[in-house]
């Protein structure tokens, strides 16, 4: 008995060093992701190669492109808030966000029509993958300052179908409020 006990205690300890340290990885990252086809330089930058970005080495990541609804004002002031905080890698081209109002079939080759981004954030990168929902959500976290550990988190295998779940009630819930006020 005692024996089964120890077993389970290392079992969790060691579950709890490998977590912690995953997330001690994810301090160390740089808050900033550049993507070097959107940056002038008269350096001989190499693609692929780490650019040093205040002493740190920024990962690099594909551009993306965030479709988002601006008639809901819930998702408006989110978009809006999450520019304010990655003005760097919007100027470096990394990220962009677009209404999807203004451009209904823009993700028409994924079979994507405009209440599905009405319902749900979707982002296309560069080597065209497209991310819904969470995922997404998940993805500009990655790219924005300040939060990059947090995309690591909630992209853990538990956690992201958590994180999954509590988006899409949330985005159900939204959607229909919206349309009960008339937005769209």
């Amino acid at each position: 008995m005692d024996r089964r006990i120890a077993t389970s205690f290392d079992l969790v300890r060691s579950t709890y060093a490998s977590w912690t340290d995953r997330i001690a990885e994810c301090h160390c990252s740089v808050g900033l992701w550049i993507h070097h086809s959107s940056i002038e330089s008269d350096r001989n930058e190499q693609v692929g190669e780490p650019i040093q970005v205040i002493g740190k080495t920024a990962a690099i990541r594909p551009v993306l492109v965030v479709w988002y609804n601006t008639r809901c004002p819930v998702c408006d002031a989110g978009i809006e808030w999450q520019k304010s905080r990655l003005v760097e890698a919007a100027r470096a081209g990394a990220i962009t966000f677009r209404d999807i109002n203004l451009e209904p079939d823009a993700l028409a080759r994924f079979g994507v029509g405009i209440e599905e981004v009405r319902r749900w954030l979707h982002g296309v990168d560069s080597d065209d993958r497209l991310y819904v929902g969470a995922k997404c959500a998940i993805e500009i976290w990655r790219r924005t300052s300040g939060t990059i550990w947090l995309a690591q988190v909630l992209d853990m295998p538990v956690l992201r179908h958590v994180a999954g779940f509590a988006y899409n009630r949330f985005a159900d819930w939204l959607y229909a409020w919206n349309r009960r006020k008339g937005h769209w």
